[in-house]
């Protein structure tokens, strides 16, 4: 068996990820950004916060033309309308995720009565890229008033009436008011508002749970030890990268997580040897730590120690900085790593990264350098 069967045997993963995600939206749905680039925003939060928002957004979705996926399509607006994108023009991530990070800033007025009749008369069609059969969804994001509330509300009533779902997320001196008007009802699960643009990161994993409306794929860790047999006779530096954000809070990590690392070091053939399993583990929450490194504890009862040392520390969900972490040190010869070992990195999470854009460009990265990913999702 080899080195990667063993160790995928050995944990009973539920699956191995091609992108870091511990869930995808996989619908049949037509989402249309209509992102506002008015004066207010300003170029700096636009290409700072909005673009980053709207790419983590994007990135939760199973993208492509098929039964079960997601087109998206973009326009943006101040003065006029402009269309950025349209349906059909990316059906695979990594085109979309550019075109995204391509939107461009004009700045101008907040005519947001025009993006959605635009959005309503022209995005939706066959002709664009619209499907019969696909939920229509219109993200709205603004930070401003818009120059007609009356004319704005209009629309965005027609947009309904014809069975388009309107999400409306918006930014700082944003009419609270006017965004309930915008979207749809109730207001708890389609309208988003945040006071600063780097507090966008924070409603997303809101938006797009209502937004796929509960069809999210979810790794489940299956702790079925029963069939558990230790890892002999093969060469692997593994590394643990263990989510100790808020969201799992301090009792469920010591009383579950830290057992459940423990109990799987002792399956496996931990020791010196060139043919045995090293260790290492990464700690992630607002920041990225090395508790130890793979060449730190090469006897077993040392590894279970250092393990039963780690700390709860709480904060974000900063996966990104943890596979950078992995990337930059944890296979690095100083640091233990052999040459001729497998590089496996186990990820144990209960969340969705707070970046998730950069977070599978760490994971594609990592891949180009041989590392093998393998998710847990508690």
């Amino acid at each position: 068996m080899s080195n990667t069967l063993r160790i995928v045997s050995l944990m009973l993963l539920a699956f191995t990820i091609q992108s870091v995600s511990t869930q995808t939206c996989k619908k049949t749905a037509d989402v249309v950004l209509a992102v506002d680039i008015s004066f207010s925003i300003t170029t700096g939060n636009f290409h700072d916060y909005v673009l980053p928002f709207l790419q983590s957004v994007v990135a939760e979705f199973d993208i492509g033309p098929n039964e079960s996926q997601v087109q998206v399509g973009a326009v943006t607006f101040s003065d006029k309308v402009r269309l950025a994108f349209r349906l059909s023009d990316h059906r695979d991530e990594d085109s979309l995720l550019r075109a995204v990070g391509d939107i461009y800033y004009a700045g101008g007025e907040t005519y947001t009565d025009a993006a959605l009749k635009y959005v309503r008369d022209n995005m939706f069609t066959w002709a664009n890229g619209g499907r019969d059969d696909a939920e229509r969804i219109v993200i709205v994001l603004t930070d401003g008033r818009s120059f007609s509330r009356p004319r704005t509300v209009a629309q965005a009533e027609a947009c309904r009436h014809q069975g388009i779902v309107l999400f409306a997320v918006g930014v700082g001196s944003a009419d609270v008011r006017e965004l309930e008007e915008i979207g749809n009802a109730p207001a708890d699960e389609h309208v988003f508002y945040v006071t600063d643009f780097n507090a966008l990161d924070s409603i997303r994993a809101s938006l797009t749970d209502n937004a796929c409306g509960g069809d999210k794929s979810d790794p489940v860790l299956n702790d079925d030890r029963s069939s558990f047999t230790p890892c002999q006779g093969s060469a692997a530096d593994v590394i643990f990268v263990i989510d100790q954000s808020s969201s799992i809070g301090a009792r469920r990590f010591y009383a579950d997580v830290i057992p459940f690392l423990q109990s799987v070091i002792s399956d496996l053939d931990i020791g010196p040897d060139d043919t045995q399993v090293h260790v290492g583990a990464v700690l992630f929450g607002t920041t990225a730590t090395a508790p130890f490194f793979l060449g730190d504890h090469r006897f077993k009862d040392d590894l279970l120690r250092a393990v039963s040392d780690i700390r709860y520390a709480g904060g974000g969900t900063n996966l990104h900085q943890a596979l950078k972490l992995v990337n930059d040190a944890m296979f690095r010869l100083e640091n233990g790593a052999r040459t001729d070992a497998s590089k496996i990195v186990v990820l144990l999470t209960d969340g969705r990264a707070n970046n998730r854009v950069q977070a599978v460009q760490q994971a594609r990265a990592a891949r180009e350098n041989g590392v093998q990913i393998f998710a847990l999702g508690v």
